[in-house]
């Protein structure tokens, strides 16, 4: 992963960071920009915020830990869907299913939809 261009990127663009995310392997885009192996079967959701300054941190089911070992930053794991939530807030995210954005007064930032491999959309 190229942190530093990215981070540039994302400065450049005025945005507050860009957030990955994924379950079951159904975003190809965000592994390949991340420098993500091949997992073999993802069955949890894992989530990773690049901000545009400091230090990108991860959030990974227990069961899957080893998911974005490869990744710089701090990892937060969880079990249940009450640690999952919690670990989005400390994480600096709030998902919401209609509007996604960063909090802690960030903006919202870039969020990369992905769909067949190709880039559907950036929210």
């Amino acid at each position: 992963m190229k942190l530093a261009e990215i981070q540039e990127q994302l400065r450049e663009s005025n945005l507050d960071g860009w957030l990955f995310f994924d379950h079951h392997q159904r975003d190809p885009l965000a592994y390949r920009i991340l420098g993500l192996g091949a997992k073999g079967h993802v069955s949890r959701r894992w989530y990773f915020f690049i901000p545009a300054k400091g230090e990108p941190r991860g959030l990974v089911h227990r069961i899957e830990s080893k998911m974005l070992d490869e990744l710089p930053g701090e990892r937060i794991r969880y079990s249940t869907w009450q640690e999952q939530a919690e670990g989005i807030a400390t994480v600096g995210l709030v998902l919401n299913h209609e509007h996604p954005q960063v909090a802690r007064g960030r903006r919202l930032g870039a969020i990369g939809r992905a769909q067949h491999g190709r880039l559907r959309g950036v929210l």
